[in-house]
C-alpha cells in the first residue's frame, strides 16, 4: 500500500478523520502562537482571564449558529440572513464575508513578506548575508516573497473546485 493510496483511504471525503483534522488546523491557528506574548504583555492573571473570556464568547457563538442552523435548516450565513432579513442581507452579508477573506488572505501575505526574509537573515548569520533581492531592509525582498507566497501557496489552495480536496492541506498542517 502506498503512502497516497494510505492517506486517500484513511481521509475520506467527509469523513471523521479528515473532518477532525480540517477542524483541528483551524483551531491551532495563528492564535495559538500569540498566547505566549498575551502572557507577557497582560501578565499571567490577565492572560488566562483573557483566554477564558475568549473560550465564552467563542462557545456561545458557536451555540448561536448551532440554534440558527437548526432552526433555518441550513448551515450557511446567506441563508441565516435570507430568513431572518429578506434577500437584501444576503448580499451584504456575501459582501461581508468575501470582505472578511480577503482580510485574512491579505494578513497572511504581509506576514510572509517580513517573516521570511526574518528568518533567512537568522539562518544565514545576519541580514548582511542575505541577498538584496530577498532581504528585508529592500522593498523587492517584501514583494518577492509576498508573490511567491502567493503563486506557490494560496494559488494551489484556491484551485480545487471541491472543498473536501482540502482535507490534505490539513492534515500537512497539523503534521
Amino acid at each position: 500500500l502506498s503512502p497516497a493510496r494510505f492517506v486517500k483511504k484513511k481521509f475520506k471525503a467527509g469523513g471523521m478523520v479528515g473532518s477532525t483534522f480540517t477542524l483541528i488546523t483551524a483551531i491551532l491557528g495563528s492564535g495559538t502562537v500569540t498566547l505566549p506574548y498575551i502572557a507577557a504583555k497582560n501578565g499571567i492573571i490577565m492572560a488566562v482571564l483573557l483566554i477564558l473570556f475568549g473560550a465564552l464568547i467563542s462557545y456561545f457563538s458557536g451555540m448561536l449558529l448551532v440554534r440558527c442552523a437548526e432552526k433555518v435548516g441550513s448551515d450557511k450565513y446567506e441563508d441565516f440572513a435570507a430568513f431572518v432579513y429578506g434577500r437584501k442581507m444576503v448580499i451584504f452579508t456575501g459582501i461581508c464575508n468575501v470582505s472578511t477573506l480577503l482580510g485574512f488572505v491579505t494578513s497572511y501575505i504581509v506576514f510572509m513578506k517580513v517573516l521570511i526574509p526574518h528568518v533567512l537573515g537568522i539562518l544565514l548569520g545576519g541580514d548582511d548575508n542575505v541577498p538584496a533581492i530577498l532581504g528585508k531592509d529592500n522593498w523587492k525582498g517584501g514583494i518577492f516573497w509576498a508573490t511567491i507566497y502567493s503563486f506557490c501557496v494560496l494559488l494551489p489552495l484556491s484551485i480545487p473546485r471541491k472543498i473536501n480536496v482540502l482535507r490534505f492541506n490539513s492534515l500537512f498542517g497539523v503534521i
